[in-house]
């Protein structure tokens, strides 16, 4: 276990080493910047709107020009009514648009966490190819086994700390342009079919922790390619092409049975406590759950059969 412990660590440092890994923090911290500064200007997202002690009267009153209002897009309106009647129907008094929300609203920034995933776990094993690193890896006193689970538990622990750094990065921002009614408000969310309440660091516990399992599992994907491919480059570009497609693709092949059985239209679980709800209404969260477990599965066989198995040259 400790030998494990120090080729993780091992690991870690070799990762956080590299002037790339901070460089996409500071992209990060750019776009997340950049996001706030079109939100508060927006026409959507009503950023201005304080309640008061009379808060039951306002969003009546909103309601009524909403509904007067023919210029707006219909959709919009219709769940922004349909939000204030959730808050007079549950006596629950709303926010103004607050850090939380902005947190919230910003999870697709998880994107960028699963493109420097992928350029990590495709170099992981490859790369230890590519610069003829791997003889004096294996000549330590540990099999290639616990060498493989230190390179993928490095993977996951680096994905977990990208996370919590897009967090930190997404709220401090938030705080600044939007300021908080207190450290853990509760707020209302829309789901596939319903409004639900839900305190801010429960909910950014769900949404975030599900984009972790979709960003590890498209990790895993490029772990199995560096370790099958052997070449950082072509490893780390093709994962790069297989997410892209993937994501792109999925929206267009819905209408097709097969296509609920993809890794891409199942791994991100948090689309079922998102109004986008999932790709195919015949789709559970339990389905999607147990479909991207079997193709981490498969990915984790795979990569420990080309590492373990194959001849090193």
């Amino acid at each position: 276990m400790l030998k494990l412990y120090r080729l993780v660590g091992n690991e870690l440092k070799k990762i956080f080493a590299k002037k790339m890994i901070w460089s996409i923090v500071l992209v990060m911290l750019v776009s997340v910047v950049g996001v706030a500064m079109l939100t508060q200007s927006s026409k959507v997202i009503d950023t201005k709107t304080t309640y008061t002690k009379d808060w039951e009267n306002q969003l009546v009153e909103q309601n009524k020009k909403l509904a007067a209002d023919k210029k707006a897009n219909p959709v919009h309106v219709k769940h922004r009514i349909e939000k204030n009647n959730y808050y007079l129907k549950h006596h629950l008094k709303p926010h103004h648009y607050q850090a939380g929300d902005f947190l919230i609203d910003n999870a697709f920034l998880t994107a960028l966490i699963s493109l420097i995933t992928i350029v990590v776990a495709g170099g992981s094993i490859a790369n230890e190819f590519t610069y003829g690193t791997i003889k004096q890896l294996l000549i330590r006193p540990v099999s290639r086994t616990v060498i493989l689970i230190s390179k993928y538990i490095a993977m996951i622990l680096f994905s977990g700390i990208m996370m919590v750094i897009l967090l930190a990065i997404t709220y401090i921002v938030g705080l600044i342009f939007f300021g908080s009614t207190s450290i853990n408000p509760e707020l209302v969310f829309e789901r596939p079919d319903h409004f639900a309440k839900n305190t801010l660091w429960n909910e950014t516990f769900l949404i975030y922790g599900l984009k972790l399992i979709h960003v590890i599992s498209l990790g895993t994907f490029g772990f199995m390619v560096s370790s099958i491919l052997r070449n950082n480059g072509l490893a780390i570009g093709l994962s790069m092409f297989i997410m892209f497609l993937g994501s792109t693709v999925s929206a267009f092949i819905t209408q097709y049975e097969w296509s609920k059985y993809l890794l891409f239209t199942n791994s991100d679980l948090s689309r079922y406590f998102h109004f986008i709800g999932p790709f195919r209404d015949d789709m559970t969260f339990s389905f999607s759950a147990t479909v991207t477990a079997v193709y981490i599965v498969i990915f984790l066989i795979l990569a420990w059969v080309a590492f373990v198995k194959r001849d090193v040259n």
